[in-house]
């Protein structure tokens, strides 16, 4: 019955959950290391995390990220420092 209710989320206890987070944290320090490491115009694919119990779900996009220009950042240290 828990299975009809939950689906493949019943198949996965707390304990697998966190062996899917260790294996994520653990493919991402290695991709981390591998790409201070790589030689230059080598690109490294990002790891793909493990698979969850219905992670087949639509999730929302990403937000997208603004970044200052350098000419905003140097008028911004400028007011700080007073200049």
């Amino acid at each position: 019955m828990h299975r009809a209710e939950y689906g493949e989320e019943a198949d996965w206890s707390t304990a697998e959950y966190l062996l899917a987070l260790i294996g994520d944290h653990i493919a991402a320090g290695n991709w981390l290391f591998a790409e201070v490491h790589k030689e230059q115009g080598v690109s490294n694919p990002e790891p793909e995390p493990i698979p969850r119990p219905n992670s087949n779900r639509e999730t929302e996009p990403e937000p997208v990220r603004e970044f200052a220009t350098p000419e905003q950042i140097m008028q911004l240290l400028a007011t700080v420092q007073g200049g």
